[in-house]
Formats: C-alpha cells, sequence, structure tokens
C-alpha cells in the first residue's frame, strides 16, 4: 500500500501521468512554447523559399530572429518553471535541455551571422 494514504485513498502524486506531465502553467506554457520554436525553425526557410520574390522582408534577418526569439523566450520560461517553480515532471526536463543548448547554438550562430552581415 505504498501507493495510499491513512485513509486507503490513492495518492494522486503517484501516478506515472504526473511524472510525464507539467504540474503547472509555467510548465504547460513553456512546453507548448518549445514546441512552437522547433516548428517555426522548420516552417520558416519554407516559407523564405517560397515568398522571397513577393515579400522581400522574408528574405532579411527578421525570420530567423524570430524563431531565435521564440526559442529563447521558451528556454527561459522551461527555466523559471523547472527551478522557481519546482515542477520536475520529466517533459519539462526534457524540453528545459533541448531548448537551452539548441537557443545557445542557435543564439551564437544568428548573432555571429548579424554582425558578420550575411
Amino acid at each position: 500500500m505504498a501507493n495510499s494514504s491513512i485513509h486507503g485513498a490513492v495518492d494522486p502524486t503517484s501516478s506515472p501521468a504526473h511524472r510525464w506531465m507539467p504540474r503547472t502553467s509555467l510548465g504547460w506554457v513553456g512546453l507548448a512554447l518549445s514546441a512552437v520554436a522547433f516548428v517555426c525553425w522548420i516552417t520558416f526557410p519554407v516559407i523564405t523559399v517560397r515568398y522571397r520574390n513577393s515579400f522581400p522582408v522574408v528574405d532579411t534577418w527578421v525570420m530567423p530572429a524570430l524563431a531565435t526569439f521564440l526559442l529563447d523566450l521558451a528556454a527561459v520560461l522551461n527555466v523559471a518553471a523547472f527551478w522557481r517553480l519546482r515542477d520536475r515532471a520529466l517533459l519539462v526536463v526534457a524540453a528545459m535541455w533541448v531548448t537551452l543548448a539548441t537557443g545557445a547554438i542557435v543564439t551564437l550562430f544568428v548573432a555571429g551571422e548579424g554582425l558578420a552581415g550575411v
């Protein structure tokens, strides 16, 4: 009866879904923004190739900067959910590490391209 409390009710924090799913709203927002940021990194190059002649703004620094901003914001929200709100769900931890690593590399790459004038 390790999962039971004194009154015989099952502890809701011991369910397998509790370990996977975020417990806080900030964890859910960070997880959703992580997904949106990675979808943007897939779709923005397609938009750039398709509409570069019609809309010149998509062939500038705007698209990579927007996708980098979304990725960095997702990393900050995931770290805040993990560190400040102590949301230790596996999806939050995985999203935090993936967005931190990817965000750091992509931010340095985009900033380097911006400084080089590419």
